[in-house]
């Protein structure tokens, strides 16, 4: 079962998941962006990223709804649940809990308080280092990146293992569904050896969704009923936790840190691992305990704020951990004593709370040297001139890019440099296009006119000189039709040939459609137009134009000339002129030259 999902048509390739996805665990390819579950390990940062709500959790919220339709489930509660929904007083929540069904509520206070005293146990009598495996992000992140460290995780299950397994036990026949901020929690209850401590697992925003669904506004309840007892757990709390922060980890621990105690390591970014990790395996550090969380706490989850809530939105992550402190201090008057809690914690069914990890290694096959320059080549890197190392696409490097297009997680078309420059290039094949003739790759008639509109400006502006001369082929009618359109065509291209040859640099030569032909030409004269057409046609008459290797043909243009004059204003108007003139040769018996008189002013 996935647990992060695409949903068709949302993704618009912005690329922001990549970016913030510390392992680099999406895959880029056919139009979609998704993640591959295979490599990632559920710390929710993707989700975060897309503001088009292309990556969205696959809900659980049907599960939990048919668990409470078939008999007792219980809801275990992250802390943290107090901070999200604030300022709704915390019992409010547990009373919609209630009103939905659920049987109980408990947290998963206890339970911390149980895996802190296995961790105090665990750093007595280890000998070897040792990382911290609360957080199952990264539990995830060793498992598949780092197998050859799953030795060193402690071999202790999350606070959420330990709470589902202690109702499970408390509760007899009961479900159990656990309801917090982390992601990987839902990872986490599937895999081999924890199955069945939790049968489901809600974030707060699916929690959120099924109040929605049940029409239940938790500020609208008056709290918990008088007398109702939720939680067969409550009188055991033990708040002030005697042992446990929250989270599971020992006070004793954090309490006997020192910025000079360099044999204990603090984590709380996955990104800081793999640095820490790596220097450890070259012998770089010396540790004892890496206090591993793949975030500044649970408080500090990516899906906290997600999707984005006003009243959470404005509280710091400092103020988030002051609300849910309040809120579990008031519950903590008359507590039981530091002196009791042997005796309380004896009075609970025994538990396993051990674990096992299992290697689950990505594999990450790498290109040959050849291969790397290939794809770095069809990226349009081919020098050590062209690489950006720019980080847009979301890898470090333009290197780490190739190598992910050789795995096919990603392609060319993320690099926006790369794209930038190709969509350059295509604008310019499209202006290209937009002027040129495709059969002769003259200018077309557009080409033309705007061409002959900049020549008639800079002659208004310098008082210059410019003629334009127009021809068409005679009788290219009969040749179409005794040869076909093809050979037609193959004629076309090769009298725009010879233009090619005997035209100037400074020169235009256009294809204005059919047969018909242009040439504009600067700082020329009509008498000197004239020797410039007079040439044109006889270098096609003299031709013999070779349509295949048995058919030759010959063939004469009928031209007009037009020259600029004061009274011209607009390319048509000229081209008028020589159009005329054009049509004056044709009625004069094709084969020659017809000069325009200057337009009258």
């Amino acid at each position: 079962m996935e647990i992060i999902e695409t949903p068709e048509g949302r993704c618009k390739q912005c690329y922001a998941c990549v970016r913030l996805c510390p392992i680099k665990a999406i895959k880029v390819g056919q139009g979609q962006v998704k993640v591959n579950s295979e490599k990632c390990i559920f710390c929710g940062r993707c989700i975060v990223a897309c503001s088009r709500g292309a990556k969205v959790v696959v809900s659980e919220r049907e599960a939990v709804e048919d668990l409470l339709t078939k008999g007792k489930a219980v809801a275990i509660l992250a802390p943290e649940y107090v901070a999200y929904f604030h300022p709704t007083d915390p019992f409010r929540v547990q009373a919609a809990l209630l009103k939905m069904g659920f049987h109980a509520i408990e947290d998963t206070i206890v339970g911390e308080e149980l895996l802190a005293d296995d961790y105090l146990r665990l750093f007595r009598e280890s000998k070897e280092p040792i990382i911290r495996s609360t957080c199952p992000v990264i539990v995830e992140w060793v498992e598949k990146y780092f197998p050859d460290f799953l030795s060193y995780l402690a071999p202790i299950v999350s606070p959420p293992i330990a709470q589902g397994r202690l109702c499970k036990e408390i509760y007899e026949g009961a479900a159990t569904v656990y309801i917090g901020p982390c992601l990987a929690v839902k990872a986490e209850a599937r895999a081999e050896g924890l199955e069945g401590a939790l049968d489901a697992v809600l974030i707060f925003p699916e929690l959120e969704e099924m109040f929605k669904r049940a029409k239940i506004d938790p500020k609208s309840l008056k709290g918990l009923p008088a007398g109702k007892k939720t939680s067969r757990l409550a009188g055991l709390r033990i708040f002030p936790q005697r042992v446990s922060l929250f989270g599971g980890f020992p006070r004793e621990e954090i309490a006997r840190r020192s910025l000079l105690n360099r044999d204990i390591r603090v984590v709380r970014d996955v990104g800081e691992m793999r640095p820490l990790v790596e220097a450890f395996s070259r012998e770089e550090v010396k540790l004892k305990i890496i206090d591993a969380l793949s975030c500044n706490g649970c408080l500090a989850s990516p899906l906290m704020g997600n999707p984005p809530r006003p009243a959470i939105s404005k509280l710091s992550l400092f103020a988030r951990r002051r609300v849910v402190e309040r809120h579990y201090q008031k519950l903590a008057k008359g507590a039981r004593s530091a002196e009791d809690r042997a005796k309380v914690l004896s009075k609970l069914p025994s538990i396993e709370m051990g674990r096992k990890f299992l290697p689950k290694k990505v594999d990450f096959p790498l290109p040959h040297g050849r291969e790397l320059k290939e794809i770095l080549a069809s990226g349009g890197i081919k020098s050590a001139e062209d690489i950006l190392d720019c980080g847009a696409c979301g890898y470090q490097t333009c290197e780490a890019t190739a190598i992910a297009i050789y795995r096919r997680d990603a392609e060319w078309e993320m690099c926006f440099p790369h794209q930038r420059e190709k969509m350059v290039h295509l604008m310019k094949a499209l202006e290209k296009t937009s002027i040129s003739d495709g059969v002769t790759s003259l200018f077309n008639y557009h080409g033309l006119i705007q061409s002959l509109g900049k020549e008639i400006k800079r002659c208004q502006r310098y008082q210059g000189t410019l003629s334009v001369v127009i021809f068409d082929v005679d009788y290219f009618k009969l040749i179409n039709d005794t040869y076909g359109h093809v050979k037609g065509d193959l004629l076309l291209k090769l009298i725009a040939d010879v233009l090619r040859q005997n035209l100037r640099e400074a020169d235009y030569a256009a294809r204005q459609g059919g047969d018909e032909f242009a040439v504009i030409l600067p700082e020329t004269t009509k008498t000197e137009a004239f020797a410039v057409a007079e040439k044109l046609r006889q270098r096609v008459g003299e031709a013999s134009f070779k349509l295949d290797d048995e058919e030759r043909v010959k063939a004469t243009i009928s031209l007009g000339i037009a020259g600029y004059s004061t009274g011209i204003g607009y390319p048509e108007e000229l081209m008028e002129l020589a159009d005329r003139a054009m049509y004056r040769a044709k009625k004069s018996g094709r084969n020659c030259v017809y000069i325009a008189p200057d337009k009258s002013v």
